[in-house]
């Protein structure tokens, strides 16, 4: 099957997959990431904002039991690590990181 979209083109085995693809396409995107004031992620697919919570807003994640602290205390450290040349964290600020890494 291929998803009739204007210049998707791809293709699954599975219809379920399909639809699944499908909501990408729609305009109307019902679930928001629940900081709705400071974020604007919305998606069609629950699946879709827990790895948005994951990713993006681990503290959240780990209070909705989406990951352990213990989790979230690996990648906060991983991200710790990235620093520019101006040794200034490109993921999170420094007040985050020391409340959740210590």
């Amino acid at each position: 099957m291929i998803c009739s979209y204007f210049f998707s083109g791809k293709g699954f085995i599975a219809r379920k997959h399909m639809q699944r693809h499908e909501k990408t396409h729609v305009e109307f995107k019902p679930i928001a990431c629940p900081l709705e004031g400071q974020c604007s992620f919305r998606t069609t697919r629950n699946d879709k904002l827990r790895e948005h919570l994951r990713v993006h807003h681990p503290a959240l994640a780990v209070e909705q039991g989406l990951m352990t602290a213990e989790a979230m205390h690996q990648k906060l450290a991983r991200k710790v690590l990235r620093f520019d040349e101006l040794g200034v964290c490109q993921a999170y600020d420094m007040e985050t990181i020391l409340r959740y890494i210590i």
